[in-house]
């Protein structure tokens, strides 16, 4: 719908979602341990301070990998953001361990990322994430609403891939007919993190969304969050028409679901991959570079898969099952599988972590799945000659 000076005309009044959040990178341009200090120190500490002074304010964080190191190190701030997430004030998307890579690293490994990652955030906050934040990766494959949807997701958001300019809300249809309500993020997931342009971003959002509901992520991967988002989303309602709100994801989506039910609107639908470079930046070089990282991970997906198989028939035998240690492996393959570390696009310093998670992985596998085959042939010659096997 447009009125007669060819712009959006809607039902009601037009409602920005402001989301202050963070971008986490495991490795990209500095090492683990510099985004740890970036993210925690930085980052997450005066979250925690902007949340007590400002009641309007909210934040987004994504991933549990991060949430776990700040409980290891900062068990004090750790029950702080503990205590805003238990509150709504701070919303988690996205809820992998990590966000990977979804087109390289085996369907598995994108299933444990939400396992692992879920499972956390369930258990240490009381809350189920129903929002996909891919605000990073490289294009997705056609197979997510499926994964997503039987992962308990409801929306998935995604900043790379579309092949279509608008609306920026569709229903994205996987290979199986699975569809989940989506939004692609023509501005990136830094679309409001000037705070002096947010109407040049708003000019552009609207005329790109499929209802009044605008969704203007606003942060990035290293900078702190604005403690004045406040007084500027004050001051915007104070000259627009229209109504900016700091809010989360889910916020944006409920409110995208309602107005299309009320409405009578049927969203676009979509299928296939969001694979596409034509309106946001792809790297399909990623699928090539620094091949040692895609045949490291799919090397080590494949013996940990095997050692679980070897580890499930010892289990049926005598009902051991090495679960922490087949864990600790997991949580290894699911940072190999990070989004900026299997498609090699981080900075050399980086990939030293990846080369020593390799070696450990080498000698563990092998030795678990070695251990594991000996108490099997073990275990089925004493029930053989117990008359205990067939």
């Amino acid at each position: 719908m447009s009125d007669g000076d060819g712009r959006r005309a809607w039902k009601g009044k037009e409602t920005i979602f402001l989301v202050p959040h963070t971008h986490y990178d495991a490795i990209w341009v500095l090492t683990k341990e510099d985004y740890f200090y970036i993210n925690i120190v930085i980052i997450l500490r005066e979250v925690a301070d902007i949340l007590k002074r400002s009641p309007e304010y909210k934040f987004m964080l994504e991933q549990a990998f991060l949430l776990e190191e700040v409980e290891r190190r900062y068990p004090k701030l750790f029950e702080e953001l503990r205590k805003f997430i238990r509150e709504g004030r701070i919303e988690i998307a996205d809820g992998e361990y990590l966000m990977p890579d979804t087109m390289l690293p085996q369907e598995e490994t994108l299933v444990r990322e939400i396992l692992f990652g879920k499972r956390y955030v369930k258990e240490k906050f009381g809350v189920d994430v129903d929002v996909m934040w891919q605000a990073d990766s490289f294009g997705l494959n056609a197979q997510l609403p499926q994964i997503y949807r039987k992962s308990g997701y409801k929306y998935v958001a995604f900043r790379r891939g579309s092949p279509r300019r608008s609306p920026s809300e569709f229903l994205w249809e996987g290979l199986d007919g699975t569809r989940i309500l989506a939004h692609w993020m023509p501005l990136g997931y830094r679309a409001g993190l000037d705070l002096t342009k947010l109407h040049e971003s708003y000019e552009i959002l609207r005329e790109l969304a499929a209802t009044p509901n605008i969704l203007m992520p606003s942060g990035s991967g290293g900078m702190p969050p604005q403690p004045e988002t406040v007084e500027v989303v004050h001051a915007w309602n104070e000259k627009h028409s229209s109504e900016m709100k700091i809010a989360t994801p889910s916020e944006f989506f409920r409110a995208v679901e309602r107005y299309v039910e009320e409405n009578g609107i049927k969203l676009d639908v979509r299928k296939g991959e969001m694979y596409s470079g034509k309106y946001s930046m792809v790297f399909p070089s990623c699928s090539s570079s620094r091949m040692w990282l895609k045949l490291g991970l799919r090397k080590y997906e494949s013996m940990l898969l095997c050692c679980e198989r070897w580890a499930t028939l010892l289990f049926l035998l005598n009902g051991y099952y090495p679960s922490d240690e087949l864990n600790d492996c997991w949580r290894k393959i699911l940072f190999t599988a990070f989004h900026d570390v299997v498609p090699g696009t981080g900075m050399d310093e980086g990939y030293k972590e990846v080369r020593r998670i390799f070696s450990y992985l080498e000698t563990k596998l092998a030795d678990i799945g070695a251990a594991m085959h000996r108490e099997i042939i073990r275990e089925l010659q004493e029930q053989h000659g117990s008359g205990r096997a067939g």
